[in-house]
């Protein structure tokens, strides 16, 4: 049998592929859930996390987007969460687009996008709860 090698500076590190959706869905995880924390503490004002408050109109869309972003993060159900990801990110990309919008934020939420796209097709990573059987 042919063995094919790869043209690879470093090839070993292929070795250890597992480890990119790992970055990357702690990564999205952390941007996202910072982004619906800060979303959250600004609609709620100077109320507590869990008052009545919390639970009506647009900050029960950012409650659970924080919780998708804690899926991402710790590895639960992972393509579900990435496919929330991307319904919030494009619910903030239509909400931003009323107001005038930088380059730099545009470019943030379509890398966010594509991000949450790549780990729905190719799973969490090492680390994760929902590993493949």
């Amino acid at each position: 049998m042919k063995v094919m090698h790869t043209l690879s500076v470093f090839p070993t590190l292929l070795d250890y592929a597992q480890i990119s959706p790992l970055i990357l869905r702690v990564a999205l995880g952390l941007i996202i859930g910072l982004m619906a924390h800060h979303s959250l503490r600004a609609k709620l004002g100077g109320a507590p996390l869990f008052s009545p408050a919390t639970f009506r109109g647009e900050a029960v869309v950012h409650l659970l987007e924080f919780v998708a972003a804690l899926l991402l993060v710790i590895g639960l159900f992972t393509q579900l969460a990435a496919l929330a990801v991307i319904i919030f990110v494009t619910l903030r990309w239509n909400a931003a687009k009323k107001s005038f919008m930088s380059f730099d934020q545009q470019a943030l939420f379509i890398l966010m996008k594509v991000v949450a796209l790549s780990l729905m097709f190719f799973g969490a990573g090492f680390f994760a709860f929902d590993l493949p059987l």
